[in-house]
């Protein structure tokens, strides 16, 4: 837009931002590319199996085009393992199993049991999500975190935006370029290492635990958006991003990345980060958890509007 005439024209001062209502959309449906399969109607635990056993009809075709159905059987099949665990946890064999409480629980304020409750499911969280070893991010991870992995070398000697050649002063605009350069030049080869093939112990278990945590994390970004809740919305970016670069989301990858970026460190004035923060959500009808994501209103109202 830098033709326009004037400021508005050219757009002078405009945020971008993705919404949350097609952040959630895109985000069940990476989930959905790792975890479904119409092949696995007959393989007990699967989701497409659950799907078939609660009769979800809803569920079929694209997730984009039956979102609340799928959401409400990725919710169905979350609220069953999140059961399992609580069950395993606290050593019952069913529901109908008897609960130990504390003796005086009855005398708690409501305060204290969230917080006697929020003590007992911590320990749990902390085991199944976090110390699992079944990650699908593994290897994101092992580079992210290591500054000597050989997939860092070529960005190491990133300056003002291009890539500096390790042995001379050229500097190149991508890092693709710098590696022909250098592997033709100063005859620097490093081999990507080999990534470990992880040989699951049981494939049910480490599939299901997967669901759990992706589901979870969906669960997370869409109780935000009820609850309006704006700094857990944008946070929720950060754990989206490995997932749609796995399943080659580049436009909601890149949309993670912009979004961290203008809220996290420091790209935006105090005052316009906020605002990109908080201003999300609508509500239409008053009361707690009923707002809705400020793109999805509008979706609502090019709805009516077709309709009139």
């Amino acid at each position: 837009m830098r033709n326009g005439q004037t400021p508005s024209d050219r757009l002078e001062g405009f945020i971008s931002k993705i919404e949350d209502f097609h952040r959630l959309m895109n985000f069940l449906e990476a989930i959905h590319k790792q975890t479904y399969s119409t092949d696995s109607a007959s393989d007990r635990g699967t989701l497409h199996y659950y799907r078939n056993l609660t009769n979800a009809r809803g569920a079929k075709g694209k997730v984009k085009n039956a979102y609340r159905d799928y959401k409400m059987l990725y919710n169905a099949v979350l609220d069953a393992i999140c059961s399992l665990i609580f069950l395993k946890e606290s050593g019952m064999n069913d529901l109908e199993g008897d609960f130990l409480f504390p003796d005086d629980f009855p005398n708690f304020s409501s305060r204290d049991k969230i917080m006697w409750f929020n003590d007992l499911i911590r320990p749990m969280i902390q085991k199944y999500f976090f110390d699992s070893k079944t990650d699908i991010f593994d290897n994101t991870r092992e580079i992210v975190s290591d500054q000597t992995h050989p997939e860092n070398y070529w960005i190491s000697n990133l300056q003002d935006g291009r890539f500096k050649c390790h042995h001379c002063d050229k500097t190149y605009a991508q890092a693709g370029s710098l590696q022909v350069h250098e592997k033709k030049i100063h005859q620097v080869d490093i081999p990507k290492p080999r990534k470990k093939k992880y040989v699951p112990e049981d494939e049910l278990y480490d599939y299901i635990l997967s669901v759990f945590k992706l589901v979870i994390l969906h669960k997370n970004l869409d109780t935000a958006v009820d609850m309006a809740d704006g700094p857990r919305s944008v946070r929720s970016a950060s754990y989206e991003l490995p997932l749609y670069n796995k399943t080659n989301k580049t436009k909601y990858l890149i949309g993670s990345i912009h979004l961290a970026a203008l809220t996290k460190e420091g790209t935006l004035p105090c005052e316009l980060r906020e605002t990109l923060i908080a201003n999300r959500f609508v509500n239409l009808q008053g009361g707690r958890s009923n707002n809705l994501a400020l793109d999805e209103y509008v979706e609502l109202l090019n709805r009516d509007s077709k309709i009139v």
